[in-house]
């Protein structure tokens, strides 16, 4: 592991007006004496020379190349995962909701004549409740594979005639 020195103090906080922690092995700069708005600036003299600006336009030139690759290889990620989002869209959500409408009526009207003797759907609508109860009552009494005798005990216990 890379150990660094401990930074040391050795004057007051910056609120203090002091340095705060510093670096013994950069120790801080010397202040400037005096308005430092009116300090002159110099700015680091740069090559212009037309070999210096050839080699940083063919530089330009290259991260620019290296850019667009980049640019273009995300973009086309980003494209083809729009395009699998809209795919996945269709067939986990689209597929299953058309194919409930379309193929739903059917398997509905199978099952209803297939179980229409066990929950009488069509029975008569002129019968009172009663009588309609009864009547489901003796329907699935039917079905059961029992004597007469114990037909009769079942009406008892269920409370019919």
């Amino acid at each position: 592991m890379f150990k660094y020195p401990k930074a040391q103090k050795v004057s007051p906080s910056p609120r203090e007006g002091g340095e705060g922690l510093v670096n013994p092995a950069n120790p801080p700069l010397p202040r400037p004496s005096g308005d430092l708005a009116t300090a002159p600036v110099e700015a680091p003299k740069k090559d212009v020379s037309p070999e210096a600006l050839r080699e940083l336009l063919e530089k330009n030139l290259k991260w620019s190349q290296i850019i667009y690759e980049q640019t273009r290889l995300i973009n086309s990620k980003l494209f083809w995962k729009s395009v699998w989002g809209w795919a996945m869209f269709i067939i986990f959500v689209v597929a299953p909701t058309a194919m409930s409408v379309w193929f739903l009526p059917r398997i509905i009207r199978e099952l209803e004549t297939k179980y229409q003797p066990y929950l009488n759907l069509l029975g008569s609508g002129q019968q009172t409740s009663t009588a309609k109860g009864q009547s489901s009552i003796d329907d699935i009494l039917k079905l059961l594979p029992i004597t007469d005798e114990q037909k009769v005990n079942l009406k008892a216990i269920l409370g019919t005639k």
